[in-house]
């Protein structure tokens, strides 16, 4: 989906794509930290993971928001400002895969 982003008091045209499971949600008081560095509910986790691609994403302008509910499970919604930067041509989805299927 596009949108349009505020960047710099100026608006932007933006793409927003959205990566949804149904598994477990987040609770509510974790959420402020799921993108701190070195932040894990799992054992032999290394909250890593989150923290990188929330770096990155800022690094590039972007922005990253995240919804979760019981029963509903989990959403990221990046929004990626669409310039010369982070174009690269036009993609065609071939299959859409769950991400909780195996390869």
């Amino acid at each position: 989906a596009r949108q349009t982003m505020a960047q710099g008091g100026q608006q932007q045209e933006a793409v927003r794509p959205t990566i949804r499971d149904t598994g477990e949600w987040i609770d509510p008081e974790l959420l402020p930290h799921i993108f701190d560095p070195f932040f894990s509910t799992k054992a032999n986790g290394s909250g890593l993971g989150l923290s990188i691609c929330h770096t990155i994403l800022e690094e590039h302008g972007a922005q990253i928001e995240v919804e979760s509910r019981p029963g509903a499970g989990t959403a990221f919604t990046i929004l990626l400002p669409r310039n010369s930067a982070l174009e690269v041509g036009p993609t065609t989805l071939v299959e859409e895969v769950p991400c909780w299927a195996s390869s």
